[in-house]
């Protein structure tokens, strides 16, 4: 078998690191705090867009045509990409469709049904302009709850109405259905092999790449002049399993990494590039995210990333209808709007997340001890799934 390694691979480093690595906790906090900020500048009005176009039909486009585009187009498709990488470790590990589906749905419905209750039945009114009785009568309020299961609305009755730049509640929410095709789609391919087999998965990668590419570029499949659409986040999510799969295979190199940011940056500062971008900028995420050191290991004890992407749009939002002085002033606004976050954060990951992760633990605790687990190569998790 032809291999590619001159220096130590992926999958080594990786192992050496017994999957936890600290850069990937770095890595999860980093990018929602970036995604955070950003929207903190756009709501301020200070600031470009990061959530997609048909979100917002007036928006300003300022920043998405310059230098930054790249930056900013790129930092939800890490989110993804890191993802597929390490939840392809959980499907190799668990290697049932049942027992992988419930791992995630744990990992993504609790917390999300938490931050959907509070914004509809505690922020909601609270702040809308309309009486109680108008508001809980509304169907914008109960239509808000399909957020859960990925129904995604924006809006409540009466609620950011008086905000200069925007009344949606949480723009972040858009990724949800992305996020659930690509666990659904990865449920297909288990419980068709396809995923659980490095070359099968491989040939059925490369198809989809070259009809996505051409696609992309004979109809402007899957482009956005914003942010990423959601079959480019589903192909990243992809491209990150297609790397844990060669993991082993794929060499750990600096020259590598120049490479794929030079590369990554160049291919998403054109709309019309798009998709050819993903292989380098998941080549650059993986690089990144195996940095390690003890100081910050213990930075997993507190991954507040999945709530900070949750509660920091809301919040900000609340932050302005209150205090309006803030338009105009988006780093006093992340500030403030940052403390709430974090708090808000913590809370959700030390009273819903972590516990439920505990489940999860004791979930494949008791799938192990019912049934033997078959020891393959691919069957190490490359630290706790996203």
């Amino acid at each position: 078998m032809v291999t590619f390694r001159t220096r130590q691979s992926i999958g080594e480093v990786l192992d050496r690191q017994k999957g936890l690595s600290a850069g990937f906790d770095v890595l999860r906090w980093g990018l929602a705090l970036l995604i955070f900020y950003g929207h903190c500048k756009w709501l301020a009005g200070s600031g470009a867009l990061s959530v997609p176009v048909e979100v917002v039909t007036s928006m300003s486009e300022r920043g998405w045509s310059g230098w930054r585009r790249p930056l900013q187009v790129a930092l939800i498709p890490m989110f993804f990409a890191l993802s597929g990488f390490l939840v392809t470790a959980s499907a190799l590990r668990v290697r049932e469709v049942a027992s992988f589906l419930t791992l995630r749905a744990l990992r993504i419905f609790p917390a999300l049904t938490v931050e959907v209750m509070l914004s509809a039945l505690v922020l909601g009114p609270l702040l809308t302009t309309l009486i109680l009785s108008d508001y809980f009568a509304h169907w914008s309020f109960w239509r808000y709850f399909g957020n859960i299961v990925g129904l995604i609305s924006y809006d409540l009755p009466g609620v950011f109405y008086e905000n200069k730049t925007t009344n949606i509640v949480n723009a972040n929410l858009w990724t949800l259905p992305a996020e659930f095709y690509c666990y659904l789609v990865s449920a297909a391919l288990m419980a068709s092999g396809h995923l659980l087999d490095r070359a099968a998965f491989t040939r059925v990668f490369a198809i989809v790449t070259v009809l996505a590419i051409v696609a992309s570029i004979a109809t402007g499949f899957g482009l956005t002049p914003t942010t990423a659409s959601t079959p480019l986040l589903v192909y990243y999510f992809f491209a990150g399993c297609l790397f844990y799969h060669w993991r082993h295979e794929i060499p750990r190199d600096f020259g590598l990494f120049a490479i794929s940011a030079v590369l990554s940056y160049a291919l998403l500062y054109w709309q019309a590039t798009t998709f050819l971008a993903p292989i380098f900028v998941v080549y650059a995420t993986v690089y990144i995210g195996l940095f390690h050191h003890d100081r910050i290991a213990g930075l997993r004890k507190y991954d507040y990333s999945y709530g900070i992407y949750l509660y920091g749009f809301p919040i900000t939002q609340a932050v302005l209808a209150l205090a309006p002085s803030f338009h105009g002033h988006g780093k006093w606004l992340a500030v403030v709007a940052g403390i709430g976050t974090l708090a808000f954060a913590a809370m959700s990951w030390h009273w819903i997340e972590k516990p439920m992760l505990g489940l999860k633990s004791r979930f494949l605790a008791r799938r192990s001890g019912s049934r033997a687990t078959p020891g393959t190569a691919d069957s190490h998790p490359a630290g706790r799934p996203v």
